[in-house]
């Protein structure tokens, strides 16, 4: 039988032009992203990438995608929900220098 665990929040703070792992997490075995936050906290608008990490290959789930100063780019609700397996990630970059911070929301299986 299966256990659900709710994790604390993934975090990752002053996100720049680099991929970066959202809280440096990946499942030991399998989880649901359910949430996904990306606020621009710099003092202009910037262009955010999300990907999921397979280990070796970046997919793009949101590309380049403008966010003004201030505001927050929200993946979740019904629509989106990610599984995540082991050595799985979400990673995120924008288009400035430690322009962005993010929280990442799981489940995870064991």
């Amino acid at each position: 039988m299966q256990t659900v665990t709710i994790v604390s929040p993934k975090v990752s703070r002053s996100i720049g032009t680099a991929l970066t792992q959202v809280g440096g997490y990946s499942p030991a075995s399998s989880a649901i992203v359910s949430g996904l936050s990306v606020c621009n906290t710099s003092g202009a608008a910037v262009n955010v990438t999300v990907t999921v990490f397979d280990g070796t290959n970046d997919t793009n789930l949101v590309f380049a995608t403008p966010v003004a100063v201030g505001d927050t780019l929200l993946l979740g609700a019904d629509w989106f929900k990610f599984n995540l397996v082991a050595g799985w990630s979400i990673r995120v970059k924008s288009s400035a220098a430690t322009s962005v911070d993010a929280a990442m929301f799981v489940s995870e299986f064991t």
